[in-house]
């Protein structure tokens, strides 16, 4: 494709602009509703399955999380007391690197837990069952609203080539 059909395109695209970023930004919004149902899924399967409230599962992932801080700043005190030859301290650069990365990202989950604790404690049900049934009506909420943006980004993308 040349620049001259570029420029061409523009020239037909340019009076729709408006429709094509409401579609854009409609397209956006389905991505992220996607996403956050598909974050859903875990927490819903977890209270299904395990029988455990939010609280509860927030609670197991905090002492996962600070289980697996602890072993790593072990691995990584180890690979610091070694006294290694020249071509051994690259691989533990390397592995001291990967350790230090499984560190940060272990802190970055345990940070998320203990700030979505209260809040999850505050907002949501005490009771297995009653989790069960506000994490549906989230979803199902979600999904709704989802539809509603993938139909009028369809609509929209669709008003445009006509």
């Amino acid at each position: 494709m040349c620049s001259s059909d570029l420029v061409r395109a523009l020239r037909f695209a340019w009076p729709h602009r408006t429709r094509m970023a409401a579609s854009l930004i409609c397209g956006l919004i389905v991505a992220l509703f996607w996403g956050l149902n598909f974050s859903a899924v875990y927490p819903l399967l977890t209270v299904l399955l395990e029988n455990k409230t939010m609280v509860q599962w927030v609670d197991d992932g905090v002492a996962q999380e600070s289980a697996k801080i602890v072993e790593l700043e072990k691995t990584v005190a180890g690979i610091l007391d070694r006294n290694s030859p020249d071509d051994e301290r690259a691989v533990a650069s390397g592995e001291l690197a990967r350790r230090e990365s499984e560190l940060q990202t272990s802190r970055t989950a345990l940070a998320w837990y203990q700030w979505s604790r209260p809040y999850l404690e505050k907002y949501t049900p005490s009771d297995s069952f009653q989790t069960l049934c506000v994490l549906m009506a989230c979803l199902l909420t979600a999904m709704f609203f989802k539809g509603i943006f993938d139909f009028l980004q369809e609509y929209l993308a669709g008003s445009v080539v006509s």
